[in-house]
């Protein structure tokens, strides 16, 4: 039973893994912002977003690389922070990409501020944990 659990939760980041990929902006070769991500397990994974990208799309690249590690086998709630120390920020996620915005209306705000908005340009780096 174990086994099947922990096969449908990897079916379930391969299908969100898919969607969120068509979703993601077009890589800059030489401009935007150099986003670094550090995800629970120490991986560490990078990407360059357009200055003009949303907070959206690196919560969608966070989301796509936690389901490449399989990550919902490590967090049943499904629910996630992106966390920024310089400049300050969080926002919570589920699996799937899409902004936890109960009771924060600052966290639906930040979703839709651009990478440039919010202070991710040259570059940042980001550290994805399990929501508290």
């Amino acid at each position: 039973a174990e086994q099947l659990a922990q096969a449908m939760a990897l079916s379930s980041d391969l299908a969100h893994r898919e969607r969120l990929l068509a979703r993601l902006p077009v890589e800059p070769t030489d401009s935007g912002a150099r986003v670094l991500i550090r995800l629970p397990n120490g991986t560490r994974s990078h990407r360059r977003f357009p200055t003009d990208a949303s907070l959206q799309a690196v919560v969608d690249f966070a989301a796509i690389e936690l389901a490449s590690i399989g990550a919902s086998a490590l967090n049943s709630s499904g629910s996630w922070s992106l966390v920024s120390q310089y400049p300050p920020f969080k926002l919570l996620f589920r699996s799937d990409g899409s902004l936890i915005t109960e009771g924060s209306a600052s966290c639906a705000e930040m979703g839709t501020k651009t990478v440039l908005d919010a202070g991710l340009v040259p570059s940042a780096q980001l550290h994805v944990a399990k929501a508290q």
